[in-house]
């Protein structure tokens, strides 16, 4: 993936407050593609990770998520409903 499609600590906007996603991976139309969600290696992948990267995305409504903590990584696919 070029250089130019990923975009690091990006901020938004979610009901009022201002968020940031880790990694925001865009498609070859520049479309948001992938939202990765970074947390530290202690921090086990649980639902609480998983419903934070679920209310990001319905910013992004990208279709991949993953979910990493640097010893394990969760990828998942979206369905969007539009």
């Amino acid at each position: 993936i070029s250089r130019n499609r990923i975009r690091l600590e990006l901020g938004f906007e979610l009901n009022g407050l201002s968020k940031r996603v880790d990694i925001l991976v865009f498609n070859e139309h520049f479309d948001p593609w992938l939202l990765v969600a970074c947390k530290r290696p202690e921090v086990k992948l649980d639902d609480s990770v998983y419903q934070q990267a679920v209310r990001y995305n319905l910013v992004w409504k990208v279709p991949q998520l993953m979910l990493t903590n640097g010893l394990e990584s969760q990828w998942l696919e979206v369905t969007l409903n539009e």
